[in-house]
């Protein structure tokens, strides 16, 4: 996954929370506003608040996909977790009201976006998802939880299923888990052959990189949590009756095989 070279997240978060843009000398008229919010959409790093940052989450990085940049990151180093360093709810207020501009100018420009949400298993993808939509027209965003493949699916190329979800005129549709699922569980679990993932590297680059070429703003986010703190929320699951559909087997088995999914992770960041 791709962010911007030596983009530092403070960077980034000024960017959605709210910057006052640039007027510069006079020589270029100001933008409108809803113009203002698609060229920051477009070319912005942000950071989304998370609750449990406190509890071992680190930031999410939203960043815009083919830009060409790369970097290799070490999740190893975020172990340790560490506490959300703003005012949660009042940088939430702040950029729910910056998102919804930014849907406005989008349906104003007619413009498209992918925003594709990756990260641990109860690392807070679908109260992130949650957060980010609050402010939407529902009419102009889709959701898409991307579970196992139906056989439909399974017997064609793995990025199949999401071409047919790619967003309309003016859309945002939002991936709850994504394609980059080829790198991860299915090398991690053994469901496609070591060739079909180390092919799936470039498939995924160019597959990102033709939605840019077709004017599509594409957004990732990554979510990372501590064993910690993921270990508490399981046990949070079970023992609310209301939780407990959230969580499964799966979740502990991918658990126990919590290096090779770091291995994994840190292969994705540095080849994506």
């Amino acid at each position: 996954m791709e962010t911007r070279e030596q983009q530092r997240p403070v960077d980034g978060a000024r960017r959605v929370l709210g910057r006052d843009i640039d007027k510069g000398d006079g020589a270029a008229p100001v933008q409108p506003p809803h113009q203002r919010d698609l060229a920051d959409a477009e070319r912005a790093s942000a950071i989304v608040p998370d609750r449990y940052s406190s509890h071992g989450v680190g930031y999410g990085t939203l960043t815009r996909a083919a830009l060409g940049w790369r970097m290799a990151i070490d999740l190893s180093e975020f172990e340790r977790g560490a506490d959300y360093a703003g005012d949660y709810d009042d940088d939430l207020a702040k950029l729910t009201d910056r998102l919804e501009r930014i849907q406005a100018a989008h349906i104003i420009h007619g413009k498209s976006a992918i925003i594709a949400v990756e990260g641990w298993d109860a690392s807070g993808k679908g109260g992130v998802i949650q957060r980010l939509t609050a402010s939407w027209d529902p009419r102009y965003y889709e959701v898409w939880p991307i579970a196992a493949p139906t056989e439909e699916e399974r017997v064609r190329h793995f990025l199949w299923r999401f071409w047919k979800r790619l967003p309309g005129k003016g859309e945002i549709n939002v991936f709850d888990r994504t394609w980059y699922g080829r790198v991860l569980v299915e090398r991690v679990e053994g469901y496609c052959t070591e060739a079909d993932w180390k092919r799936a590297y470039d498939e995924i680059n160019e597959f990102e990189a033709q939605q840019k070429d077709n004017g599509v703003t594409v957004v990732k986010l990554f979510l990372h949590t501590t064993q910690k703190e993921q270990d508490k929320r399981f046990q949070d699951r079970l023992a609310d009756p209301w939780k407990r559909w959230k969580t499964g087997k799966d979740d502990y088995r991918n658990r126990a095989r919590r290096a090779d999914y770091l291995k994994a992770y840190n292969t994705m960041f540095e080849r994506t």
